[in-house]
């Protein structure tokens, strides 16, 4: 079985075999050195886009003068990138059959249906603003065979790694890997058979030491880290370094889509905000030293009268 992308006839990757627990781990490990560059450049863009860029004293003079260019720049961009709702039309494979035409009316009906249902548009909308200072942006198709059910769930790319057959952008995975810190006591209710293998993750020494990653936000006393791993057959779920649960997920490929702006060329992570960040830190620093300057011209000099001057302030002009 393949697929095409319309120029290259890609083979879909084989199922593999169950991971053990060190290769999910090695899996995780490795992904997390390669991208802890990344995650701190997520963190300054962030704090640009959120706050204003904090600049030290001596950068800009008495005054802090900020500008929150980043924010109206990155709200401006994902606009420009997505638009409003799409057109979708199902032409049918013979326009001269009834039944063809009929089948293409109701799956065009149907598409259009559900991404009104499941608010696309919106979603995709706050995932391009993401992806504006963070550089990538998730989603996940995940279907309910249960409720015949396919719903669009966004997800936020703090930390997300994968690997592909090819480097065509269009490429299936091979696996997909995402971490996040969850509360440590709504995991040990979701798994209450498991709970007693629930650890937060700042008390677990041999993970914080197998993983050779101590930060804030892992040394925490509350939260666990969580790790999905997904291959072209099995879904692994770890808390730390604990295998909680494998199941075999039945899909025929491995059903995330990353966003990425391969269109202006800009390499794996980065985003406009990556281009822009140094210009606003100038351009604040430039701003404080016009304030400051401008405060200095419109002020009146300081006079000092002394005792026996014979002037009062009254007099002065």
């Amino acid at each position: 079985m393949s697929i095409t992308t319309g120029e290259t006839v890609i083979p879909l990757p084989v199922a593999s075999d169950k991971k053990t627990t060190a290769q999910v781990m090695e899996l995780f490990r490795r992904s997390l050195t390669y991208n802890i560059k990344r995650r701190m450049g997520y963190t300054e863009n962030e704090r640009l886009f959120l706050l204003g860029e904090q600049l030290d004293e001596q950068d800009f003079g008495d005054h802090r003068v900020e500008l929150k260019f980043a924010t109206r720049f990155c709200r401006t961009h994902a606009t420009y990138v997505m638009k409003d709702r799409p057109n979708i039309q199902v032409p049918p494979r013979n326009p001269n059959l009834t039944q063809f035409r009929y089948q293409s009316s109701r799956i065009e009906m149907g598409l259009n249906t559900w991404w009104d249902d499941e608010n696309v548009v919106q979603k995709l909308k706050r995932g391009l603003l993401t992806a504006s200072y963070k550089g990538d942006y998730v989603w996940f198709l995940n279907v309910d065979a249960t409720r015949k059910e396919i719903r669009f769930q966004p997800l936020q790319p703090d930390f997300f790694d994968y690997d592909k057959v090819s480097t065509d952008p269009d490429s299936p995975y091979l696996w997909v890997l995402r971490a996040e810190m969850m509360n440590t006591d709504a995991l040990k209710q979701r798994y209450t058979d498991k709970a007693h293998l629930i650890t937060p993750s700042g008390l677990n020494t041999r993970f914080l030491n197998y993983t050779n990653f101590v930060s804030s936000d892992l040394y925490n006393l509350h939260k666990t880290c969580w790790i999905e791993l997904m291959d072209a057959k099995y879904i692994y779920k770890y808390a730390n370094d604990i295998e909680i649960e494998v199941v075999e997920h039945h899909y025929p490929f491995i059903p995330y889509y990353h966003l990425q702006y391969f269109d202006v060329g800009m390499k794996y992570g980065m985003c406009p905000m990556d281009l822009i960040k140094d210009p606003v830190k100038k351009w604040n620093q430039i701003i404080g030293y016009q304030f400051d300057q401008a405060l200095k011209v419109a002020n009146p000099p300081l006079v000092i009268i002394g005792g026996n001057a014979n002037i009062t302030a009254d007099n002065l002009k």
